[in-house]
């Protein structure tokens, strides 16, 4: 179970404990941990996968072995990404306005790449690269509103929205490390 706190963080039941994110402007984001039940310390991250939609099916219209194996992300990348993905992309996270950036077009004919076969591959590995950030976040904090709320709100140990760091490769591996100490229970 999953809840939104009420002092603008975002609450997290990992198991037995509920982790608490308090952004305080100007300050790191502050977390606190409150014990559910008795056995709060096991660890809940080999659940993860099991408890999290799409974990053995597809996320975005595309296998999830992609978004955890090196070696099936660069094979699907060689292979092609259909515009399809990008338009599924596009309906299911509603923020058209990011993968027009991330694409670095414009908006007038950003719509007639839905059509392609096979996007270049640079641009289906930017596609890639940064729905592989949306289904870290799905998995972290697992419940896909929660998600992508982080996502699209500001984080006050990254100085702005993940969202708008995830249109630069440095700036996904940013956010994707900053997911990866909240999954490790690193806060500072």
């Amino acid at each position: 179970m999953s809840t939104r706190s009420e002092n603008t963080g975002i609450a997290k039941k990992v198991g037995p404990a509920i982790v608490n994110t308090v952004n305080v402007p100007g300050q790191h984001a502050k977390h606190r941990i409150k014990e559910s039940g008795p056995d709060h310390s096991k660890d809940q991250g080999a659940d993860r996968k099991a408890r999290n939609p799409g974990a053995d099916g597809k996320v975005f219209g595309i296998e999830t072995e992609v978004f955890r194996n090196s070696s099936t992300f660069i094979r699907k990348v060689r292979q092609g990404v259909s515009g399809n993905v990008l338009r599924t992309a596009v309906e299911e996270i509603g923020n058209r306005d990011f993968f027009v950036k991330l694409m670095g077009g414009n908006n007038s004919n950003f719509s007639r790449r839905y059509k392609k076969d096979r996007l270049n591959d640079l641009q289906g590995e930017q596609i890639l690269d940064a729905l592989r950030i949306f289904v870290l976040a799905r998995e972290v904090f697992e419940d896909k509103d929660i998600a992508e709320e982080w996502i699209s709100s500001p984080i006050a140990a990254l100085g702005c929205k993940p969202i708008e760091l995830c249109t630069t490769f440095e700036g996904r591996r940013l956010v994707q490390n900053t997911l990866a100490k909240i999954e490790r229970g690193e806060f500072s």
